[in-house]
C-alpha cells in the first residue's frame, strides 16, 4: 500500500530534512513519468482496439484514397500514421469516444483520469507560430483564432511564418491551454501567405457548415496543399515542400520496443537481460501492457540508481517481480518466497536481496496515494 508524504514531515529517506526539501523533485518526476506512460498506453490501447468488419472496410477505404492522393510527396509511413489518427480521433471519432470511456471506467490514478477526462474532443491544430514563451510554442489557429500552447521539441522552427498542422489533445499539464500530440505534426513554411490562401479558397468552395465538418471531409486535401501539391491556377507561386517535424508523441500504433528503447540504451548486456526476462514473465503471466511498463520502469530505475551487483539476470527480475507483489503493483495470487524463487529459478535467498532493495526504493523515493477510479 502506497502512503501520501506531506511536504514538511520529514523526508521517509532518512536523511532528517524536511521532504519539500529533499526527495520531493524526484517523486514528482517519477510520477510525472508514470502518468506519461499510462497515457500513453491508453492511446495504444485505442488504436489496438477490435474494430468490426465494417469499421475496418471504411478504414481501407480511406486508407486507399489519401494513399492515391499523398504518395509520392510524403512518406508511406507518414502517411499511414496521418490516416490512422484521423480516423480514430476525427472521422470515426466514436471509436476514440468507445475507447476513453472504457479507459475511464477502470481504476485509474487521479492525475492520469484529470488528463483523460479533458481528452473528450480532439482538436485539428491547423495554426500559426506565434512567438515561444517559456519553452512552448505558442500557435493560432486559423479559422477560429484560438491560441493553444505546445511544448517545443528541439527542432521545431519558431519562425512567424510558419504553419502547424496535426491532431492534438487539450492538455492543461504544462499550460492551460496546453496541448498533447497524437500524429505527427507537420511545419510548413508559408512566407507569401500561398498556402493559407488555398485553404481558405478550399474552406469556402466546400460546402460544410462548420470547420469541424471541413476538417473531417478534408483533412487529406489540407495535407495535399502543404505537401505543396496546389489547387490554384499553375500561374502560382510553388511553395516549397512542407518540412516535416515528429513531435515527442503517443500516436499512432506504438511499436512497444519504441516506447522502452531509451532507457535500455543506458543498460549494460545483462541489465537489459534483466529487463526482459521480466517482462516475458509478466506477459506469460498475461499482466496487462500498464503493469508491464510500469514495472520495467522500476526495474530499470533500480538497476541505473542503485546499481545493484549480480551475476544472473533472472535474480533482479525475481526480486522486483516478488516487490511488485508486496507493494500491491501486481495483480497475483499469494506467492510464497519459494514460489516466486521457482517461477524465475532462483534461490529464496539471493532473490531477497533485491526485493527488499526495490521494496524500499519505492516505498522512499517512489511514494504517492493510491487512488481508485
Amino acid at each position: 500500500m502506497y502512503f501520501m508524504v506531506g511536504r514538511n514531515t520529514p523526508c521517509p529517506c532518512g536523511s532528517g530534512k524536511k521532504y519539500k526539501r529533499c526527495c520531493i523533485n524526484t517523486n514528482e518526476r517519477f510520477l510525472e513519468q508514470q502518468v506519461a506512460e499510462e497515457l500513453k498506453q491508453i492511446l495504444v490501447e485505442a488504436y489496438e482496439q477490435s474494430a468490426s468488419p465494417e469499421d475496418l472496410v471504411e478504414f481501407r477505404q480511406y486508407m486507399k484514397e489519401w494513399k492515391e492522393k499523398l504518395e509520392g510527396h510524403w512518406q508511406k509511413q507518414r502517411i499511414e500514421e496521418a490516416i490512422s489518427a484521423y480516423f480514430l480521433f476525427v472521422k470515426r471519432s466514436d471509436l476514440w469516444q468507445r475507447q476513453r470511456e472504457q479507459s475511464l471506467n477502470e481504476t485509474l490514478r487521479m492525475s492520469v483520469r484529470t488528463v483523460l477526462e479533458k481528452w473528450k474532443d480532439p482538436v485539428v491544430l491547423l495554426g500559426k507560430v506565434k512567438g515561444e514563451q517559456k519553452g512552448m510554442l505558442r500557435i493560432e489557429q486559423m479559422f477560429s483564432g484560438e491560441v493553444f500552447y505546445l511544448k517545443k521539441a528541439e527542432k521545431m522552427p519558431t519562425d512567424p511564418d510558419t504553419y502547424v498542422y496535426g491532431i492534438v489533445l487539450p492538455d492543461h499539464r504544462l499550460h492551460p491551454e496546453g496541448i498533447y500530440v497524437v500524429s505527427s505534426l507537420m511545419f510548413t513554411r508559408d512566407e507569401k501567405g500561398i498556402l493559407q490562401e488555398e485553404i481558405i479558397a478550399l474552406k469556402k468552395s466546400s460546402d460544410t457548415e462548420t470547420v469541424d465538418e471541413f476538417f473531417k471531409e478534408h483533412m487529406v486535401n489540407i495535407y495535399e496543399i502543404l505537401l505543396g501539391k496546389s489547387f490554384l491556377p499553375k500561374s502560382s507561386p510553388i511553395v516549397e515542400k512542407a518540412e516535416e517535424v515528429v513531435e515527442e508523441k503517443s500516436e499512432s500504433p506504438v511499436q512497444e520496443n519504441d516506447l522502452e528503447a531509451t532507457s535500455l540504451e543506458m543498460l549494460t548486456p545483462i541489465q537489459e537481460e534483466a529487463v526482459m526476462l521480466l517482462d516475458q514473465t509478466l506477459q506469460e503471466r498475461e499482466a496487462d501492457l500498464t503493469v508491464r511498463t510500469r514495472l520495467k520502469d522500476i526495474c530499470v530505475a533500480y538497476l541505473l540508481e542503485e546499481e545493484p551487483k549480480f551475476r544472473k539476470a533472472n535474480v533482479v527480475a525475481a526480486g522486483v517481480f516478488r516487490a511488485a507483489i508486496d507493494c500491491e503493483l501486481l495483480d497475483e495470487e499469494p506467492m510464497t518466497n519459494s514460489a516466486v524463487a521457482t517461477l524465475f529459478g532462483v534461490s529464496p535467498a539471493s532473490m531477497t536481496k533485491h526485493a527488499e532493495s526495490v521494496r524500499e526504493m519505492i516505498s522512499t523515493r517512489y511514494a504517492e496515494a493510491e487512488v481508485g477510479g
